[in-house]
């Protein structure tokens, strides 16, 4: 499932790369890590003791922007659809939206050419990918979770208020002054036309059997 609270909540924290409140006068207290298990950041001695077996996920920085390794991402939730970048010999994803690039400022290549947009904030993004960032795909999987909810409860509401075409009971027991009730009539006028008429082979009385005549 790609919705997760340990994934909205690493998208919400703006403090990563601050300094440890508790080891901040000591050396590499940085807040780089993020631990799944706890849903908070972490710094390098902090991992050590309180985060020591927990599932974590180190933070990078790009463009002043955070990313996580690909590899590292992929371990804990589908990150298919997301585009990745090359930093440092290794495969990144952005965690949020950046700076929306201008339509104009594309460069195409021989190597680049820009051909898909992102679904949510539309910026230039190459094939096949479809989202920037983790959290423009976590948006739009839940705009699609809202718009199927939405969905079904309009089917159900639909099927709720289909008008039945069979005659009620108030409509069979309704009669006119001189006529048959209403189904009664509906069913007479039905069966008369569908029902052929039966013609029978004796149309005429049968004679009754014959007596001869006395003699004298």
């Amino acid at each position: 499932m790609f919705v997760t609270a340990w994934l909205e909540k690493l998208l919400s924290i703006t403090t990563f790369f601050s300094a440890c409140t508790l080891h901040a006068e000591r050396p590499k207290s940085e807040c780089n890590t993020y631990c799944i298990d706890c849903s908070e950041e972490f710094c390098y001695h902090c991992g050590l003791s309180s985060h020591k077996d927990h599932r974590q996920i180190q933070i990078r920085k790009s463009s002043h922007h955070e990313a996580v390794r690909e590899e590292d991402i992929k371990k804990e939730l589908d990150s298919n659809g997301v585009q990745t970048y090359v930093i440092n010999s290794s495969r990144v994803i952005f965690l949020n939206k950046r700076r929306h690039n201008h339509p104009n400022s594309q460069k195409r290549g021989k190597n680049c050419s820009y051909r898909s947009q992102c679904k949510i904030c539309s910026r230039n993004l190459m094939e096949p990918f479809r989202f920037c960032s983790l959290g423009c795909k976590l948006a739009w999987v839940k705009s699609e979770s809202g718009s199927n909810v939405t969905r079904v409860k309009e089917e159900a509401t639909e099927e709720k208020g289909i008008t039945r075409t069979e005659p009620s009971k108030e409509d069979i027991e309704l009669k006119d002054q001189d006529s048959k009730p209403v189904y009664e009539s509906m069913v007479s006028s039905h069966n008369a036309q569908s029902i052929p008429k039966v013609i029978g082979f004796r149309s005429k009385r049968r004679k009754g059997i014959p007596h001869r005549a006395p003699f004298f």
